[in-house]
């Protein structure tokens, strides 16, 4: 018999905070990690920030007329 994930969130939703927080941990290193140095290549930073920029322009009317 196999135990579901919904299963094994609603049982760990059950243990304490403290014991939740160790479960967590175990979890999150148990999972092999892709890139080890977590830094974003140059043209991957300019696309977030690109992306970001263009979001907060995008919702800001006054800012977006004001470099007009």
């Amino acid at each position: 018999m196999s135990i579901s994930h919904d299963d094994v969130l609603r049982a760990a939703l059950q243990l304490p905070e403290h014991d939740r927080m160790l479960l967590a941990e175990e979890l999150i290193e148990s999972v092999p990690e892709a890139d080890d140095s977590g830094e974003l290549s140059e043209p991957e930073l300019l696309a977030v920030l690109t992306a970001a920029t263009t979001e907060t322009l995008a919702w800001s009317p006054d800012i977006v007329a004001s470099l007009s």
